[in-house]
């Protein structure tokens, strides 16, 4: 009886502490933004009227080259039934202007990389609900971050309407067609 009762207590212990870590894990990344949200976003083209913006950065190893080919093997396997733009946002601000467009285009020639100040990164951040982590390396290679992809849709001179959240690196060519 005593063995029994102790291994039930190691076993809830244990899924309690795994409850535990699954949730610290996801915490920075909630809550996001949620769908028909409107923002300023003086950086994008008013056309085409459609965006998908993802923040990651040159150099990332784990999130940011698996998305991007992603969106690149979707955009090139006929998944963008209209004209899209795809913007990665830089999330290093230390890292040179030039890096973020070139790494974005080493994708896709049509996607594009923005640069932004560290107060409007923040801000814009804030915006869409994400916790982004503060880099203090030089090649900040290890940041971690999420890999939310937003898709936006253009509604008056510099302001975009949410549409959907995606995981940038979980995206499906179904998915997105659904969601356009």
């Amino acid at each position: 009886m005593f063995e029994s009762n102790h291994r039930r207590l190691w076993l809830g212990g244990t899924v309690l502490i795994g409850s535990m870590l699954g949730l610290l894990i996801a915490l920075p990344w909630f809550p996001m933004a949620s769908s028909g949200k409107t923002v300023q976003l003086e950086f994008l083209r008013s056309e085409p009227d459609q965006a998908l913006l993802f923040f990651g950065f040159p150099g990332c190893g784990e999130i940011c080259p698996i998305a991007m080919e992603r969106l690149s093997v979707i955009k090139s396997n006929g998944g963008f039934p209209m004209p899209i733009q795809v913007g990665l946002v830089n999330i290093a601000p230390e890292l040179p202007v030039f890096s973020v467009s070139e790494y974005a285009k080493a994708f896709d020639p049509e996607f594009e990389g923005y640069h932004l100040s560290q107060e409007n990164l923040s801000a814009l951040s804030e915006e869409f609900g994400l916790s982004l982590p503060s880099a203090n390396a030089a090649l900040p290679t290890n940041l971690s971050h999420p890999d939310a992809l937003f898709l936006l849709e253009h509604v008056r001179q510099d302001f975009w309407e949410l549409k959907q959240v995606f995981s940038a690196t979980r995206l499906t060519q179904f998915q997105l067609q659904q969601s356009l």
